[in-house]
């Protein structure tokens, strides 16, 4: 678990550290790393910081994605059981979407720790806020430690629904166009790319833009008074308070 930080003047992360369970962690015990400065194991045994093993790419994802505040890894029983065939969870369900994109992505498999995974994950972070590491676990990013860790639960639950899928066959994947009308990312401040809001605009319309931005300040909604060009998903990811 990793969050940005900015201390005496220095922009860089907190981190938990390694070999120490979270159960008797003390404030004294979690390293602050810098973002710019080049770190490697050697340097680290050499000094007196002792942060998690996955240090490297809690750097690299913050580097790349200057909206990620904190980052939660994890080694959850169903995700890393998905991890284990290194294959993209598809549109199986919408709430796929809450990665960031049509499918969630796996990385290609690299030893834990090393720069290779590092670029692997960043790889399969295009586009997403969260993707499996193969034959590993899973990572997520958030601008807070809460919805990075509410992701990473999201995750572990799409996972073991699709194992249950699978095991009933092969499930329905929803289509690309289907998808673009969850994919709402400029109105729900993430994921931190753009590009899907022209198809957006064309699916879904100007009246449904207008009834979410009325939702999110409060204010009723009533697809039926609004006429033929109502529209009402439901919002399922709407967060029940914005802050």
């Amino acid at each position: 678990v990793s969050l940005r930080v900015i201390q005496n003047n220095i922009e860089g992360f907190l981190l938990t550290p390694s070999g120490i369970k979270y159960e008797t962690l003390k404030p004294e015990d979690i390293v602050f790393l810098a973002l710019k400065e080049k770190y490697d194991n050697l340097k680290m045994f050499n000094s007196s910081l002792n942060p998690s093993s996955e240090w490297r790419f809690h750097q690299d994802i913050y580097i790349e994605k200057p909206k990620a505040k904190a980052i939660v890894h994890a080694h959850s029983l169903h995700a890393t059981a998905v991890s284990a065939f290194g294959k993209a969870i598809p549109a199986f369900h919408y709430m796929v979407a809450l990665a960031g994109g049509d499918d969630i992505k796996c990385s290609e498999y690299a030893t834990f720790g090393t720069t290779d995974l590092s670029k692997n994950i960043i790889n399969a972070l295009d586009k997403r806020k969260a993707c499996l590491m193969s034959n590993h676990g899973q990572v997520a990013f958030g601008v807070n430690l809460k919805q990075a860790f509410e992701l990473v639960e999201e995750v572990e639950n799409i996972c073991q629904q699709y194992i249950i899928a699978l095991k009933l066959g092969e499930p329905k994947i929803l289509s690309f166009a289907e998808m673009q009308k969850i994919l709402v990312p400029v109105f729900f401040g993430f994921p931190n790319e753009a590009n899907h809001l022209p198809l957006f605009l064309k699916i879904v319309g100007t009246t449904a833009i207008v009834s979410t931005l009325l939702i999110i300040v409060g204010q009723p909604y009533n697809p039926i008074k609004a006429g033929n060009g109502g529209f009402n998903l439901g919002w399922p990811f709407l967060p029940s308070k914005l802050s």
